[in-house]
């Protein structure tokens, strides 16, 4: 197996602890927070194996990539994919994993984040980790800060939109907004302001990491 950093022992440490916090979950009856729990252990693992384990906004999909373009073997590949799916399904809510799903969850969590201890990743793949995964941080902050904007503008021009169609309802036809340019425009502007929300708000849960 290999050594590591003293610097290391304490994010090893949080590894155990989310482990142990997702069997309590999973005791509870809490499946899904118990599958979720299970890959923020494995997701830190990564992070620390690559050298990147004080960088919370690398998320587990940019990991396995950086992983595969560095020719860093990853145990398990397809079961890594299978449980980040299933992990994101279960962080926007949109699944419900039975009790022998979480119990397989925590059972390859143990096994990954076992097999991430014993990796020796080159200095020279963690180094190019760090700068990659720091400048990462900084276009994440930016793509937020750009769906949040997408969201606000498409919510103002469904707004519009859905005002001059009240507007047509309730007022009678006026020479300079005749009755056909304001329906035309409130036909798009009301689901293109809706589609630029529901676009932005998917970019945003998609890209979110959980609180780790």
């Amino acid at each position: 197996m290999a050594t590591h950093p003293e610097s290391d022992l304490e994010y090893w440490e949080m590894v155990d602890r989310d482990l142990k916090e997702a069997e309590k979950l999973l005791e509870h009856g809490s499946t899904r927070a118990a599958v979720i729990t299970a890959m923020i252990a494995v997701e830190k693992s990564l992070r620390i194996a690559l050298g990147v384990g004080d960088l919370k906004q690398a998320e587990l999909l940019d990991l396995m990539h950086f992983a595969k373009r560095e020719n860093v073997w990853l145990p398990a590949w397809k079961e890594l994919k299978k449980w980040r799916y299933i992990r994101n399904m279960c962080l926007h809510a949109f699944y419900t994993p039975t009790r022998r799903e979480a119990e397989k969850a925590i059972e390859f969590a143990r096994f990954f984040t076992e097999k991430a201890k014993g990796m020796n990743v080159a200095e020279k793949v963690k180094k190019k980790a760090k700068k990659h995964f720091r400048k990462l941080e900084g276009s994440y902050r930016k793509t937020i800060m750009l769906t949040d904007r997408i969201f606000i503008a498409g919510a103002l021009i469904f707004l519009a939109g859905w005002l001059m169609l009240l507007h047509l309802t309730l007022t009678m036809p006026h020479p300079a907004l005749p009755w056909k340019l304001r329906f035309l425009f409130s036909m798009a502007a009301i689901p293109a302001g809706l589609g630029a929300c529901i676009l932005s708000l998917l970019e945003k849960w998609e890209r979110k990491a959980p609180e780790v």
